[in-house]
């Protein structure tokens, strides 16, 4: 099983890989906006996703005391495991991250569910070209599941094999 310890980039050591808390909520909000280009996201938004019930959400740290540079929201469900955000800092995008917590994911789920999903909206290019190169497959779309802006939600999903 791969750990935090195991990011594969030289100039990276995550010194943290941990469950959010509702002290990250205005952090994770601001690097949320900045990802999504969006002017503001209310922080108690992310308060109710730190605790919801069913609803894990993992922050990542450079360094111990250090911003937090990448955030992952999953559900579960019984037949399948939901990715709802993943948010990398922009200073660190394009370094393996992502695939990073998308490997520690499947390797982590593989007992537990048969499938890994993730819903992006329509516009989100780089997510859908992530996702592809990570073995997900397009299933389908929302029409204008989204609003502010109205859009379409796209589905991808990712089927564990039998080994």
């Amino acid at each position: 099983m791969k750990t935090k310890k195991d990011f594969p980039h030289p100039h990276i050591q995550l010194s943290t890989l941990e469950r959010a808390t509702v002290n990250d909520a205005v952090e994770i909000s601001k690097m949320q906006c900045n990802s999504y280009k969006r002017d503001y996201i209310k922080p108690k938004f992310w308060k109710k996703y730190i605790e919801q019930e069913g609803t894990f959400t993992f922050v990542s740290r450079q360094c111990k005391e250090g911003p937090i540079i990448a955030v992952m929201r999953c559900s579960v469900y019984p037949e399948h495991f939901l990715i709802n955000n993943l948010l990398i800092h922009k200073d660190f995008k394009r370094l393996g991250l992502g695939t990073f917590f998308i490997e520690l994911v499947k390797e982590n789920c593989r007992k537990y569910t048969k499938s890994i999903m993730c819903n992006l909206r329509e516009h989100n290019l780089e997510a859908q070209l992530f996702l592809k190169s990570n073995d997900f497959l397009f299933t389908g779309q929302r029409k204008n599941f989204y609003k502010n802006p109205e859009e379409d939600q796209y589905e991808f999903y990712f089927q564990f094999t039998e080994s």
